[in-house]
């Protein structure tokens, strides 16, 4: 009496219990493991992301101030052409002018870097991971009839290397700091 007795007290899981058990906890867990697998890749994306963006961004700031202040070329030795403050070439893709300290500046697009030739001394403006697809320097006002204060307008398309790539297209218009007074 007392083993029969003892088995109607003691408790236990049936098989399709513990079958739904399994079940529930396996979709759970997979659930949670692409959740988690998720939120990897999409981090990876976003520094990757902000890593391009923080290179353009020093690209273009770094341009920027160069052109700005920039100074008219009285006799010509840099930009080919006296009283001019840019020269840019017929593809768009170079420019030329004196910076504030006199020196003769080119920017320009080679093999998809922006280079910087000052001094015959060529370096590139953009990680080696970066790719500068496409640049265009537009010049308005740069002549002396306007009365206008010369306005540079830069457009870019910058990638990177993966796969796949993230692009920007990035655009500003800046002016010259100095007046363009007649000479």
């Amino acid at each position: 009496m007392i083993g029969n007795n003892f088995l109607k007290n003691k408790k236990g899981f049936t098989l399709v219990e513990l079958l739904t058990a399994i079940t529930i906890f396996s979709i759970s867990i997979v659930g949670f493991l692409n959740l988690f697998s998720w939120s990897i890749k999409y981090q990876r994306e976003s520094l990757i992301e902000g890593y391009l963006i923080d290179s353009t961004s020093y690209f273009f700031d770094y341009l920027t101030r160069s052109l700005r202040m920039a100074q008219k070329d009285i006799q010509g030795s840099c930009t080919g052409n006296a009283r001019l403050n840019y020269f840019v070439s017929d593809d768009l893709k170079r420019i030329k002018f004196l910076n504030s300290k006199g020196e003769c500046i080119e920017f320009y697009l080679e093999s998809n870097n922006l280079k910087i030739s000052k001094s015959e001394i060529s370096l590139p403006l953009l990680p080696q991971d970066i790719i500068l697809e496409d640049i265009k320097f537009f010049v308005s006002g740069q002549l002396q009839e306007g009365n206008l204060q010369p306005k540079i307008t830069i457009s870019a398309k910058i990638k990177n290397n993966e796969n796949p790539p993230k692009v920007f297209y990035v655009q500003t218009t800046i002016s010259q700091r100095q007046l363009d007074v007649q000479y």
